[in-house]
């Protein structure tokens, strides 16, 4: 009989080891909304399945720029050549003006159910894609001109609404450019994440004055307050307002103050005193004064409320006679025979 032997077999393995890599395929898009993914390939055989754990990064926010979680895990099936898996993202269309966001995604180390598996991330481990954005940030106001006030307290209204969802409350502070003509109320419009789509009225009112000063322009300017670095930056458009005017012109009433039966001796020094006379706008008054008859004197100024000269020398007594025109720039009054 032939004694035990011991014989020795060397199997050699023909497999290799699988390198794990991860690509993008699809960039992301708001509009549609179109999603987006990544695949990850194994480059070889595989027996068991193979698991790779993956985080999320970038500037899109799990739960507001897409559904998913910003950590999880992706398998592979057996397959006896290289095979690939798809994880898509799915994106949520937001209403916030917030431009092109990035997902990145990050393997892990991958693990097989297979222990002779062998694998290892190969050298693209790290992939991006980009949500396109579709909202413009802005702001309505409806309308921007041809509002109307009078002086008589008569209203004009106008709406602002926001064109996007802020990131946090916006504060618009409103002014008139002229306080005398117009009021604005509210003197704030806040626009918060939830209220941003609700258009705000604005109403403005006529404030009433004693001049004769026509129909006036005036504007309703706006500051904007916000940690939304996007509206931030966004003012509302001045809005174009014209307060009435209610006020009718009244003449100068003249009131000159002289003695109609004054006798007076040469060369004493006369005064023709009208700086009595009212306006009942107040308005600034211009004088004219003029000789009519009598013999000629010499006025100190003809456009002053209370001119003098010098009497004549004369034989005999004169009377001397002028006239007195005043005006407001709009009216004028004249008194005809003012004798002494």
């Amino acid at each position: 009989a032939l004694a035990a032997q011991t014989v020795n077999v060397t199997t050699t393995d023909n497999d290799v080891a699988s390198s794990i890599t991860i690509s993008a395929t699809i960039n992301g898009d708001e509009a549609g909304p179109v999603n987006a993914s990544f695949s990850i390939a194994s480059s070889a055989q595989n027996v068991g399945t193979i698991t790779v754990p993956y985080t999320v990064t970038g500037t899109a926010t799990s739960g507001s720029d897409y559904s998913e979680a910003a950590t999880g895990t992706m398998t592979i099936a057996p397959a006896t050549s290289g095979s690939s898996v798809t994880q898509s993202f799915t994106v949520i269309d937001d209403l916030v003006d917030d431009d092109a966001e990035t997902i990145i995604v990050t393997l892990g180390s991958p693990t097989s159910t297979d222990p002779f598996d062998s694998l290892s991330l190969g050298s693209a481990s790290t992939a991006t894609v980009t949500i396109a954005d579709n909202d413009t940030a802005g702001v309505t106001v409806t309308p921007t001109t041809g509002l109307e006030t009078t002086e008589a307290g008569s209203s004009d209204t106008f709406t602002v609404v926001l064109l996007t969802q802020p990131t946090a409350n916006v504060v618009y502070t409103l002014t008139s450019s002229d306080s005398t003509e117009g009021s604005v109320s509210p003197a704030t419009l806040t626009f918060t994440p939830a209220n941003w789509n609700v258009a705000q009225t604005v109403t403005v009112t006529g404030v009433d004055d004693p001049q004769l000063d026509g129909d006036i322009a005036y504007l309703v300017q706006t500051t904007v307050g916000s940690t939304d670095t996007v509206y931030a930056a966004i003012t509302i458009p001045n809005v174009s307002v014209t307060n009435t005017n209610d006020d009718t012109n009244t003449a100068p009433v003249i009131n000159v103050v002289i003695d109609p039966g004054l006798t007076v001796a040469g060369g004493t020094l006369v005064t023709l005193d009208a700086s009595g006379t009212t306006d009942g706008e107040n308005d600034p008054l211009t004088f004219l004064w003029n000789q009519v008859s009598g013999p000629t004197v010499t006025l100190s100024s003809a456009s002053t409320s209370a001119p003098t000269f010098l009497a004549p020398e004369l034989q005999n007594d004169e009377v001397l006679c002028f006239a007195l025109a005043v005006s407001d720039g709009t009216a004028t009054s004249i008194e005809a025979n003012i004798c002494l």
